[in-house]
């Protein structure tokens, strides 16, 4: 496939969130946590696939919905709704809990409502924190929490950034555009009429 594994999630979805801009191997290595030449095989797979064009930025939008195929993350549900002020770092610059799902769509602009206070749907910085967070909150069998964690398909997810502009929904921000995106994308049902 042309995006296979980790570092080919992490490559295009650092592509899609920085549309028209190349990925160079050496400066984005530490950013993107993959050796300089993992990152060019990943550039390379993903031309021969026409999936970056000749200058190495995305082609949009065919790059996300090839992205959003294999965009999995594995959810626990938990009792208990977790609280911001645990798990959301006061340095701004610090990785942090995000929320995803329909609220996190609609603060962005998407049609979507949500009726009552609904699940809380967060992305976590790494899978120690699901085991923690499932001791402490309880865990739940799939839809009968109040809460659904994950680990992302990609650390970029957790990271946040000086530029970064995103909502604050309950003390949580959210999770970046492009994750929040690929999330809805996948509602195999509305997904895509969503999106668009």
């Amino acid at each position: 496939p042309a995006i296979a594994g980790r570092s080919g999630i992490t490559v295009a979805y650092w592509l899609c969130a920085h549309p028209g801009d190349r990925v160079s191997p050496n400066r984005h290595a530490a950013l993107l946590g993959l050796a300089p030449s993992t990152i060019s095989t990943t550039v390379r797979r993903l031309a021969e696939a026409g999936l970056v064009d000749e200058n190495g930025a995305a082609v949009v939008p065919e790059l996300f919905w090839e992205l959003a195929a294999e965009w999995r993350a594995e959810r626990t549900w938990l009792v208990r709704r977790p609280n911001p002020k645990d798990h959301v770092p006061l340095d701004p610059l610090a990785p942090s809990w995000r929320m995803t799902g329909t609220a996190a769509a609609a603060a962005y602009g998407a049609p979507l409502t949500a009726a009552g206070e609904g699940v809380l749907d967060l992305y976590v910085t790494g899978p120690v924190e699901t085991s923690i967070a499932t001791r402490r909150y309880g865990a739940a069998a799939p839809g009968a929490g109040s809460a659904i964690i994950a680990v992302p398909p990609t650390s970029l997810v957790s990271e946040r950034n000086e530029d970064d502009v995103t909502p604050i929904i309950d003390g949580w921000p959210a999770a970046p555009l492009i994750a929040v995106a690929l999330d809805v994308a996948q509602d195999t049902g509305r997904g895509r009429e969503i999106l668009e």
